[in-house]
């Protein structure tokens, strides 16, 4: 497992954590991403240590979901 959240998270550290950096990263090919994080107030990103941690749980439900989706259906076409 790595870790998600750094140690010091504000704008001038160089290393902001996997996940503020991976948001980074994706703004530049997502254009929703990319406006939560330019234009959005400084004080109400939604990047929260709270936030975040919401954010980790609905991505692993969903990919959860998604790999009990396919199971389901590679065991129905084997019947």
């Amino acid at each position: 497992m790595i870790a998600i959240r750094g140690h010091l998270e504000s704008e001038s550290s160089a290393n902001r954590g996997n996940f503020i950096e991976l948001l980074n990263w994706a703004s530049g090919t997502d254009p929703i991403v990319s406006s939560i994080l330019n234009d959005s107030a400084k004080n109400s990103t939604y990047l929260s240590p709270y936030i975040q941690n919401e954010l980790i749980s609905l991505l692993a439900l969903h990919i959860r979901q998604q790999i009990s989706e396919k199971e389901r259906s590679l065991n129905y076409a084997r019947s």
